[in-house]
């Protein structure tokens, strides 16, 4: 891995690190990026709150809680998007959110070319 390429992990990992915790109210314990050609991948190790954790070990309440969460990052996630896409000089033609137990968030952006 290159060091420009270890700059922007970085800078992405702090990026999504502020917006979470300010839009969404989540605090990782750690954030892996895992940046490719045309998709980038965030992880959000152990984002959501132990009692979350416990609450989504039922399908049916997994499934609840990832319809709130993939609502919530909807509704805001152009901020997120345009700060990545000033990051890495280049669009990101969309980002969804998944949910995974056992508490980890996973964000994954679709980028445009130059």
């Amino acid at each position: 891995m290159t060091t420009g390429h270890q700059e922007f992990c970085r800078r992405i990992a702090d990026a999504v690190s502020r917006f979470e915790q300010q839009w969404m109210a989540v605090q990782a314990e750690s954030v892996l990026v895992d940046l490719h050609d045309r998709h980038l991948l965030v992880t959000l190790c152990g984002a959501c709150p132990t009692a979350e954790q416990d609450y989504a070990r039922e399908d049916r309440s997994r499934k609840l809680l990832e319809q709130v969460y993939t609502e919530s990052f909807d509704a805001v996630r152009k901020q997120l998007e345009q700060a990545v896409a000033e990051i890495l000089r280049l669009p990101v033609e969309s980002a969804c959110l998944h949910l995974q137990p056992p508490g980890d968030v996973v964000i994954v952006f679709r980028l445009g070319q130059r």
